[in-house]
């Protein structure tokens, strides 16, 4: 009876180390991601009603319009995450290749006169009837599906060139240049995710700077070609200046975190919200934050977030496959990115951009995709044992 126990339990964890994807039957979510992407998502709740109370009053009088609108995409969202955590996460890495067509597509469509919606200067949302989404926010979620299922078949070859370099790099900069049309902020973000993600699968940094080199020029020309692009460029770099222009908005930022000193005004108690931050509930909540719950409220979101890009990797670590290691690894990187990118604009450390801030900010399609990777990484941590200790080294076994 023994020899047979032994005998099933060699046969499971050969079946992992090879790469196929086994979720034992009493595996269970890790209880510690699922815990901060529900504390992200209720205190980003909290912060999207206090940021737009006033505003939805005074434009709809209603002060819950953009709240109930931001619960009803929280429970989608949800209901996604904890689908996709049930999941067999290898077969969803498959549906890659679908989604990324039709991200492909709709990413031409929202381009075309009369079709897309503008926001900012530029072209980001399409309808389908009732529904209004992102095609930037489902493209960087579809190539990441796409990449990971790519490196994974092509991981041997990835050393080489022209085999295995190339026929993943080409695809990935055709959707960033598409994406960078419609949103140049999303484009670099999602640049880096990838070029990430491929350098953890092991391609060649040589690789690497060749493709940076020719990219280069094309980016600056995409930066500099956009005026709105260019003003927050030029802005940023002489940031006292044009402070009722393009630097409006940081400069309104700087002012509510300074005015929230070291415990905040209040849950309710800010003014920047009061018509002088555009938006203050969507990209930059973070300011809110600030000036509402201090320096330590602020802390306490940058460590909740942390934690949880710290714990996605380790699942990365501890995963049996390349599968689930680059896919942990992928949705710890956007999340850390988008993150690192959003308060460094609020900070005044970046350039201005239209990225939100993951679990947080209003907005449905960053939330709901946000959520869908988070229920990714809750399918490939059914598949770990994160009571061990960490063991540090290579993400890939």
């Amino acid at each position: 009876m023994k020899s047979r126990k032994r005998k099933k339990r060699k046969s499971h964890q050969s079946l992992v180390r090879s790469g196929s994807h086994v979720t034992p039957p009493a595996a269970q979510m890790d209880r510690t991601i699922l815990m901060l992407v529900l504390l992200l998502v209720g205190l980003g709740t909290v912060m999207v009603y206090s940021a737009s109370s006033a505003v939805a009053a005074s434009q709809f009088g209603d002060s819950a319009w953009y709240l109930k609108r931001h619960l009803a995409r929280v429970v989608i969202g949800i209901g996604i995450m904890f689908i996709l955590s049930r999941a067999r996460f290898a077969r969803v890495v498959r549906l890659g290749r679908p989604l990324l067509l039709f991200s492909f597509v709709a990413l031409i469509v929202v381009l075309l006169p009369g079709i897309g919606g503008e926001s900012n200067g530029a072209q980001r949302w399409l309808s389908l009837g009732p529904i209004s989404f992102q095609p930037s926010e489902l493209a960087r979620f579809a190539l990441l599906l796409w990449l990971v299922d790519m490196l994974v078949a092509r991981r041997n070859l990835l050393d080489r060139f022209q085999e295995g370099f190339v026929p993943i790099i080409v695809p990935v900069a055709t959707v960033v240049a598409l994406i960078m049309l419609e949103d140049f902020s999303s484009a670099v973000a999602v640049a880096l995710i990838c070029a990430g993600l491929i350098a953890l699968a092991g391609a060649r940094l040589i690789h690497f700077g060749a493709i940076t080199a020719a990219a280069l020029p094309l980016a600056w020309i995409a930066l500099m070609g956009s005026e709105y692009r260019r003003a927050r460029i030029l802005a940023f770099f002489d940031g006292g200046s044009d402070l009722q222009g393009s630097n409006y908005q940081v400069w309104q930022s700087l002012i509510a975190l300074g005015d929230g000193g070291l415990f905040g005004k209040g849950l309710g108690h800010s003014a920047q919200k009061l018509r002088f931050l555009p938006e203050p509930f969507n990209d930059f909540i973070f300011s809110i934050i600030g000036e509402e719950l201090g320096f330590i409220g602020a802390i306490v979101v940058l460590i909740l977030i942390l934690a949880l890009v710290l714990r996605g990797f380790k699942v990365a670590r501890a995963a049996g496959s390349a599968t689930g290691a680059l896919l942990a690894a992928g949705i710890s990187l956007t999340i850390g990115i988008y993150a690192l990118v959003n308060i460094g604009v609020v900070t005044s450390l970046l350039p201005a951009t239209g990225l939100a801030l993951p679990f947080i900010s209003y907005g449905g399609s960053s939330l709901v995709i946000s959520l869908a990777g988070a229920g990714l990484l809750l399918s490939v941590s059914r598949t770990v044992d994160l009571s061990v200790d960490d063991p540090g080294g290579r993400i890939l076994p």
